[in-house]
């Protein structure tokens, strides 16, 4: 009976951490852009093969993002699995803005 019930607690234990696990951190390139309209407005990075909702909590961070609309950036950040309208959404961390040559 000991033994069923460490396997049990072994178990459950193992699915909670599957379960609970980090989001993953990507990097995606593409045009920024702000859409929607007045005052439902979101920042939107239009890439190759996709497009993406950017969020942020940071106001600096979203303040910088907002003035580097219409250009090509790098976005490092953490895509959480949910979506808004349809779109990815990835939560920023960082950006960076790609020079063109």
């Amino acid at each position: 009976m000991k033994k069923l019930l460490i396997s049990f607690f072994i178990i459950i234990l193992a699915f909670m951490l599957v379960s609970f696990s980090k989001n993953k951190s990507v990097t995606v390139e593409g045009r920024l852009g702000l859409y929607g309209n007045e005052p439902f407005t979101y920042l939107g990075l239009t890439a190759e093969d996709d497009f993406y909702v950017l969020q942020t909590d940071d106001k600096q961070l979203y303040k910088e993002l907002y003035d580097a609309q219409l250009q090509s950036v790098k976005v490092t950040g953490v895509m959480n699995g949910s979506e808004y309208l349809t779109h990815k959404v990835i939560i920023v961390e960082e950006f960076e803005i790609i020079k063109k040559k």
